[in-house]
């Protein structure tokens, strides 16, 4: 099998309500998706989310570097050659990893099409019987809290519930005191700072929320201050996680090497896709570490490879995943399906999901073939 042609499509989906972390305000959706064209007539999907605020790229400059760059070399290949396309990739650009992620999803996709398997088989195969995902809240006024969470219990949300916060350290404390008196106890909460405060504010208000059976305290401190990051996890009761701390395996070592974490969030957009995504977690288990796979607001094709890769990964404990059926006002995606607090993978080869075509045309913004002339 050879991949024969590489199509490259941008799109702009509109939102049905903004999101809001500390950092970043987002009310449209903005993807990369690559569809991988084998010469025994299967595809292979993948799907990039390029967001400035977390890596820097753009929709634009991630269609261009596919485009231009990553897909010409990639026809003609074997698809099974997965570890040595991205060495390749890495050699051709530094960086950018959702773009390098829209490919590698394709490629294992178009894989698991070949094998007759789903993703997770790839990945090693399956370690749990379901799997369950976090009850997120964007960031809200403390008295828009407890309604919001009120509304995820109602939709099943019974495993994990996350909020955001990282503004003001009183009103955060608070935002964590009513969170937890809305949901009660035995479902986890995790509170996401996303940088948000210093190592000095970090330890008084994780000291001050002790109390609160607080599971998770999620990258408290700036990512590159990792000895910041230790001081903090080793200040405080609940389990500091790192995210925008971990974009690669050798961050992963890093961490676990400084004790600067008790628990990793592994995004598919900034570790470039599944290949390295899975050495993380593996390393983690290695590490008796838990993780959590994130997400920042995407397409079914994105949640489906979150979905596999934490059924193939014993330690990955939570799943970060804002279903696109309640952001976007399309999702240009199908096979995959929630109920409540769970996300059903379907029993399909692949990653299990197909496009919408009749969507993918609304909403997309730039389409390029790449194929030897």
């Amino acid at each position: 099998m050879r991949i024969r042609e590489v199509l490259v499509s941008s799109l702009e989906i509109p939102m049905k309500k903004t999101f809001a972390t500390s950092r970043a305000k987002q009310d449209v959706a903005k993807h990369v998706i690559v569809q991988l064209l084998s010469d025994d007539g299967l595809v292979g999907i993948g799907e990039g989310a390029p967001r400035p605020h977390i890596s820097g790229e753009t929709v634009e400059s991630t269609f261009l570097l596919i485009e231009k760059y990553l897909a010409p070399p990639l026809v003609g290949k074997d698809p099974t050659a997965i570890a040595a396309i991205h060495r390749e990739m890495d050699r051709t650009i530094e960086l950018n990893p959702s773009a390098k992620c829209a490919i590698d999803l394709a490629l294992y996709d178009l894989l698991g099409k070949r094998f007759g398997v789903p993703v997770y088989e790839l990945l090693g195969g399956r370690t749990k019987d379901s799997l369950h995902i976090n009850g997120t809240c964007d960031i809200q006024a403390p008295g828009l809290v407890s309604e919001a969470l009120k509304r995820r219990l109602k939709q099943g949300f019974r495993y994990s519930i996350k909020i955001k916060i990282g503004t003001d350290p009183a009103t955060d404390i608070e935002r964590v005191r009513i969170a937890r008196e809305a949901i009660g106890h035995g479902i986890d909460l995790i509170a996401d700072a996303n940088q948000g405060w210093d190592v000095a504010t970090a330890i008084r208000v994780l000291r001050k929320i002790d109390d609160l059976d607080l599971q998770v305290a999620e990258q408290p401190v700036y990512w590159k201050d990792l000895s910041g990051m230790a001081q903090v996890t080793g200040a405080v009761r609940s389990s500091v996680m790192a995210d925008e701390s971990v974009w690669s395996s050798y961050d992963a070592m890093q961490i676990i090497q400084m004790k600067a974490a008790r628990m990793l969030n592994i995004k598919l957009i900034k570790t470039g896709g599944l290949h390295d995504a899975h050495k993380i977690a593996t390393i983690a288990q290695g590490a008796n570490m838990r993780c959590m796979v994130g997400c920042t607001l995407e397409t079914s094709i994105l949640c489906a490879a979150q979905a596999h890769l934490a059924m193939a990964s014993e330690n990955i404990a939570y799943i970060d995943s804002l279903t696109p059926g309640e952001f976007l006002v399309e999702d240009p995606a199908q096979g995959l399906s929630w109920t409540g607090d769970l996300v059903v993978l379907p029993d399909k080869p692949g990653l299990g999901v197909e496009l919408k075509e009749a969507t993918m045309s609304k909403y997309t913004t730039r389409r390029s073939s790449i194929k030897k002339s």
